[in-house]
């Protein structure tokens, strides 16, 4: 049913001694149950922790795990590795942590400590049961695991799928393709054996044997291999017979033998040149060209050199590879805020791409005489992409641009320093101010919504507020603690004293207040303090001030 976890279980009993270990197992790994632990949310870490703790349980964990890994399908894939909520132990009535009764708990789990197959024994009534945790403890399906690459760059050009590295394999393979201008070029078909032949190539190989060494030759899809397969099957001697008057040009015959792959043994076959030639369905050239290049001590060709002239275009030396570094360092690209914290990869801005680079690069190389350049945008991106992991990226949240700058260059003046330092405390009394955002309910404070807020002198660092006159209790915001959810603390705030000691009034109030005194218009328990209170009789303007805003 929907919505239902559908995982196999099994059932496994467990002395007091088994419980004890698997108890200490977990508290060792404080990622499991630490909600403070700050992988505590990281679900491929603690699936590595409880995968840590089956093994040091059950003896052939890994061994099971490895030889009974299939496909799995997207209901169960969130099943497979043991999660807090999934573990019971069922004690008996009797059982203690700790005491060492006969008495033994059942642990019950996924389907990672094994299949259920008390399913399939129903018929007879009974349950099966693992004997021991060192028993069979793996199910027949296994997680997929993921990783994250941390060090993950831009795509990098894939030459295997270029149309011109397609359409070369396809040549080379023999195979029907289209030219670089369009025109269907035909694949190579057999040719037809030789007719009157002195060797009688025709009795001595069949059609199907013939066939069997052209898809070989041509599958091999490689010039120097092909050549080694034509120097392989042909020997060179010097010639028996002179029948001309003249010198002849010709000093060595050739024979020609093609293998009988259908044969038990590793036999051949001796043909003519033209049988040899239609059955691999190549020109004389071909066959020279490889005869030139076999070497029959070593058994190896030489490489194919064609288009090895050396007058291609540049290629990308390490100087080139520098230079385009450095261009990309000089826009200062800047680590990324808004992604996840263990990323390598720096951004640069929205801004730019790689043809506005591009430009600025060739302009900046002949700005500093730059000879060792790349020449094309393709070549600029490439070595990007190989060489730097960068990206351009428009940010999910906006950066202090005071705080970005001063990254990218530190002030050196004292002013600067000075500036950005009264910057960064006004940040974090900003911060400080987040803790009144959350009551100690954990509930988001509307402010817009509050009617009425009152602080009591027994508890200055509480804050009752409420959102309507009439309820009756009041709603608390804990000043001296910090209301995310994630970490607790209970550190309190402590207000430091603005003076030193008891502040003098004036003389005059001080006579006014022995008079008060005297008419008993003040309680007799109050005059002792009132008559060791400091007066003095000389004060500045701007206390006078103050003493003045006081009274009013």
């Amino acid at each position: 049913m929907e919505g239902q976890r559908v995982g196999k279980t099994c059932t496994l009993k467990m002395t007091e001694y088994d419980v004890d270990f698997l108890i200490s197992l977990i508290e060792e790994r404080p990622v499991l149950w630490d909600t403070s632990n700050e992988d505590y949310k990281n679900k491929f870490i603690k699936q590595d922790a409880w995968k840590d703790v089956c093994k040091s349980l059950f003896p052939n964990f890994e061994e099971k795990e490895n030889n009974e890994i299939t496909e799995l399908d997207s209901d169960t894939e969130n099943e497979l590795l043991i999660q807090p909520s999934d573990l019971q132990i069922e004690m008996d009535e009797n059982f203690e942590i700790g005491s060492f009764n006969k008495s033994r708990p059942q642990i019950t789990s996924p389907s990672i400590l094994g299949p259920d197959t008390s399913a399939t024994s129903s018929a007879s009534g009974a349950s099966s049961e693992c004997s021991s945790p060192s028993s069979s403890v793996m199910s027949g399906r296994k997680r997929r695991k993921f990783t994250i690459d941390v060090t993950k760059k831009r795509r990098k050009c894939n030459k295997e799928n270029w149309i011109d590295t397609k359409r070369k394999l396809l040549q080379n393979l023999g195979k029907k393709h289209l030219s670089r201008k369009g025109k269907e070029q035909k694949g190579k078909d057999m040719r037809p054996s030789c007719d009157n032949c002195k060797f009688k190539c025709d009795t001595k190989i069949s059609e199907e044997s013939r066939k069997q060494v052209f898809d070989l030759f041509w599958g091999l899809g490689n010039h120097v291999k092909q050549w080694e397969f034509i120097g392989k099957y042909t020997k060179r001697h010097m010639k028996r017979r002179i029948t001309t008057d003249n010198e002849s040009k010709r000093t060595q015959s050739v024979h020609y033998f093609l293998p009988l792959l259908l044969s038990e043994n590793d036999s051949t076959v001796k043909v003519c040149k033209l049988m040899f030639k239609n059955t691999l369905s190549v020109s004389n050239q071909f066959i020279q060209s490889a005869m030139d290049k076999y070497d029959k001590t070593t058994g190896f060709c030489e490489e194919d050199r064609r288009g090895r002239h050396g007058k291609q275009t540049k290629l990308l030396t390490e100087t080139v590879i520098q230079s385009v570094c450095d261009h990309v360092k000089s826009f200062q690209p800047v680590e990324s805020h808004y992604t996840r914290k263990d990323t390598n990869k720096l951004y640069l801005d929205s801004s730019l791409n790689f043809s506005i680079m591009f430009k600025m690069y060739k302009t900046w190389a002949e700005e500093n005489n730059l000879t060792d350049i790349v020449q094309t945008l393709r070549q600029y991106r490439d070595v990007v992409n190989s060489h730097m992991n960068v990206g351009f990226f428009i940010p999910k949240k906006d950066q202090c641009d005071q705080c970005t700058a001063n990254k990218n260059n530190p002030p050196n003046e004292s002013q600067e320093q000075i500036t950005f330092a009264k910057h960064i405390q006004n940040k974090n009394s900003i911060l400080n101010q987040y803790k009144w955002v959350k009551n100690e309910d954990g509930d988001k404070v509307k402010w817009n919504q509050v009617r009425e807020i009152v602080v009591e002198n027994s508890q200055p660092d509480k804050i009752f507020y409420k959102y309507d006159l009439n309820e009756k209790s009041a709603l608390c915001i804990d000043c001296s603690k910090r209301t995310s959810r994630r970490v607790t603390q209970g550190n309190t705030l402590e207000l430091r004293k603005a003076y030193g000691e008891s502040l003098p009034i004036t003389t005059a109030k001080y006579k006014d207040l022995m008079s008060l005194c005297q008419k008993n218009l003040i309680p007799p328990r109050y005059h002792d303090y009132y008559k060791n209170i400091k007066h003095t009789s000389a004060m500045s303007e701007s206390e006078a001030a103050d003493d003045l805003e006081r009274e009013e």
